[in-house]
Protein backbone atom coordinates (compact mmCIF):
# COMPACT_ATOMS: atom_id res chain seq x y z
CA UNK A 1 0.00 0.00 0.00
CA UNK A 2 2.95 2.63 -1.52
CA UNK A 3 1.82 6.22 -2.64
CA UNK A 4 3.89 7.12 -5.35
CA UNK A 5 5.71 10.55 -5.00
CA UNK A 6 3.62 12.02 -8.02
CA UNK A 7 0.42 11.32 -6.70
CA UNK A 8 0.78 12.59 -3.49
CA UNK A 9 2.66 15.81 -4.49
CA UNK A 10 -0.53 16.79 -6.50
CA UNK A 11 -2.74 15.54 -3.96
CA UNK A 12 -5.29 17.43 -1.32
CA UNK A 13 -3.17 16.13 1.32
CA UNK A 14 -0.30 17.47 0.55
CA UNK A 15 -1.95 21.27 0.05
CA UNK A 16 -3.04 20.23 3.72
CA UNK A 17 0.59 20.04 4.65
CA UNK A 18 1.83 22.87 2.40
CA UNK A 19 -0.91 24.84 4.55
CA UNK A 20 0.60 24.23 8.39
CA UNK A 21 3.96 24.59 6.51
CA UNK A 22 2.83 28.69 5.88
CA UNK A 23 1.15 28.74 8.80
CA UNK A 24 3.27 31.72 10.09
CA UNK A 25 2.78 33.93 6.56
CA UNK A 26 -0.88 32.98 5.94
CA UNK A 27 -1.77 34.26 9.47
CA UNK A 28 -1.43 37.70 8.38
CA UNK A 29 -2.35 37.60 4.56
CA UNK A 30 -5.84 36.30 4.91
CA UNK A 31 -9.30 37.49 6.85
CA UNK A 32 -9.10 35.60 10.80
CA UNK A 33 -12.54 34.11 10.28
CA UNK A 34 -10.91 32.15 6.73
CA UNK A 35 -7.71 31.41 8.31
CA UNK A 36 -9.98 29.57 11.46
CA UNK A 37 -11.85 27.68 8.84
CA UNK A 38 -9.44 26.19 6.88
CA UNK A 39 -7.16 25.49 9.98
CA UNK A 40 -10.08 23.17 11.54
CA UNK A 41 -10.64 21.68 8.13
CA UNK A 42 -7.17 20.83 8.28
CA UNK A 43 -6.52 16.79 8.72
CA UNK A 44 -3.10 17.54 10.13
CA UNK A 45 -4.25 20.06 12.75
CA UNK A 46 -3.08 19.00 15.98
CA UNK A 47 -6.61 19.42 17.04
CA UNK A 48 -8.50 17.58 14.89
CA UNK A 49 -5.82 14.78 15.39
CA UNK A 50 -6.47 14.90 19.16
CA UNK A 51 -10.12 15.16 18.57
CA UNK A 52 -9.97 11.62 15.93
CA UNK A 53 -7.92 9.85 18.59
CA UNK A 54 -9.76 10.93 21.63
CA UNK A 55 -12.70 9.16 19.47
CA UNK A 56 -10.88 6.20 18.93
CA UNK A 57 -9.98 5.49 22.72
CA UNK A 58 -13.21 6.51 23.80
CA UNK A 59 -14.62 3.67 21.63
CA UNK A 60 -11.58 1.25 22.56
CA UNK A 61 -13.88 -0.50 25.61
CA UNK A 62 -11.51 -2.75 26.31
CA UNK A 63 -8.70 -0.52 25.79
CA UNK A 64 -6.73 -2.79 24.03
CA UNK A 65 -5.51 -0.52 21.69
CA UNK A 66 -8.03 -1.85 18.97
CA UNK A 67 -11.54 -1.67 18.39
CA UNK A 68 -13.73 -5.01 17.43
CA UNK A 69 -16.54 -5.10 15.45
CA UNK A 70 -19.25 -4.12 18.02
CA UNK A 71 -16.82 -1.24 19.71
CA UNK A 72 -16.91 0.01 15.73
CA UNK A 73 -20.61 -0.19 15.39
CA UNK A 74 -20.56 2.19 18.36
CA UNK A 75 -18.81 4.96 16.12
CA UNK A 76 -21.43 7.43 14.81
CA UNK A 77 -18.57 10.28 12.90
CA UNK A 78 -16.69 13.10 13.06
CA UNK A 79 -17.91 16.21 13.77
CA UNK A 80 -17.31 16.68 9.51
CA UNK A 81 -20.28 14.08 9.39
CA UNK A 82 -22.47 10.83 10.09
CA UNK A 83 -21.68 7.39 9.77
CA UNK A 84 -23.22 4.19 10.40
CA UNK A 85 -22.11 0.65 10.14
CA UNK A 86 -23.71 -2.78 10.71
CA UNK A 87 -21.94 -4.97 12.94
CA UNK A 88 -21.56 -7.32 9.82
CA UNK A 89 -20.34 -4.22 7.52
CA UNK A 90 -17.69 -3.78 10.91
CA UNK A 91 -16.68 -7.33 10.77
CA UNK A 92 -15.74 -6.94 6.76
CA UNK A 93 -13.88 -3.74 7.07
CA UNK A 94 -12.02 -5.48 10.29
CA UNK A 95 -11.41 -8.53 8.03
CA UNK A 96 -10.19 -6.49 4.88
CA UNK A 97 -8.27 -3.84 6.32
CA UNK A 98 -7.02 -4.59 9.86
CA UNK A 99 -3.46 -5.38 10.40
CA UNK A 100 -2.44 -8.72 10.21
CA UNK A 101 -1.27 -8.52 13.60
CA UNK A 102 -4.16 -6.91 15.39
CA UNK A 103 -6.32 -10.49 16.01
CA UNK A 104 -9.02 -9.79 14.32
CA UNK A 105 -9.31 -6.06 15.35
CA UNK A 106 -8.98 -2.35 14.12
CA UNK A 107 -5.77 -0.22 14.94
CA UNK A 108 -5.98 3.88 14.93
CA UNK A 109 -4.08 3.50 11.32
CA UNK A 110 -7.09 1.46 10.51
CA UNK A 111 -9.59 3.59 11.80
CA UNK A 112 -8.25 6.91 10.23
CA UNK A 113 -8.23 5.19 6.92
CA UNK A 114 -11.63 4.11 7.52
CA UNK A 115 -12.63 7.96 8.26
CA UNK A 116 -10.63 8.96 5.49
CA UNK A 117 -12.50 6.33 3.12
CA UNK A 118 -15.76 8.26 4.76
CA UNK A 119 -14.95 11.72 4.41
CA UNK A 120 -13.74 11.30 0.96
CA UNK A 121 -16.34 9.31 -0.51
CA UNK A 122 -15.89 10.31 -4.20
CA UNK A 123 -12.13 9.94 -4.43
CA UNK A 124 -11.04 6.81 -6.30
CA UNK A 125 -8.80 5.49 -2.81
CA UNK A 126 -12.56 5.95 -1.06
CA UNK A 127 -14.08 3.65 -3.70
CA UNK A 128 -10.99 1.22 -4.13
CA UNK A 129 -11.35 0.89 -0.18
CA UNK A 130 -15.55 0.26 0.22
CA UNK A 131 -15.05 -2.24 -2.61
CA UNK A 132 -12.93 -4.81 -1.33
CA UNK A 133 -15.45 -4.71 1.81
CA UNK A 134 -17.88 -5.54 -0.79
CA UNK A 135 -15.94 -7.70 -3.19
CA UNK A 136 -16.78 -11.04 -0.68
CA UNK A 137 -15.55 -13.56 -3.24
CA UNK A 138 -12.81 -11.55 -4.88
CA UNK A 139 -14.32 -12.32 -8.04
CA UNK A 140 -15.14 -8.46 -8.55
CA UNK A 141 -19.10 -9.35 -8.65
CA UNK A 142 -21.75 -7.78 -6.35
CA UNK A 143 -24.11 -10.95 -6.24
CA UNK A 144 -27.36 -10.77 -4.96
CA UNK A 145 -26.05 -12.95 -2.41
CA UNK A 146 -23.83 -10.35 -1.44
CA UNK A 147 -26.29 -7.87 -1.30
CA UNK A 148 -29.07 -9.59 0.84
CA UNK A 149 -25.71 -10.46 3.17
CA UNK A 150 -25.55 -6.89 3.99
CA UNK A 151 -28.91 -5.57 3.54
CA UNK A 152 -30.28 -8.31 5.84
CA UNK A 153 -27.98 -6.83 8.68
CA UNK A 154 -29.80 -3.15 8.69
CA UNK A 155 -31.77 -2.36 11.93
Amino acid sequence: NYTKINKLVNSDIMEELWFLRRLDKQRYDIDDKIFEEQLLNNWFYYKNSMELYFQFVEHDEDLNGTLNAKELHNYKGTSQGLMHFTIAACQRIIDVHMDKTNCNELDFIGFINLILACENKTTIQSLNYFWKVLNMNDNNILSPDIITYFYNNIS
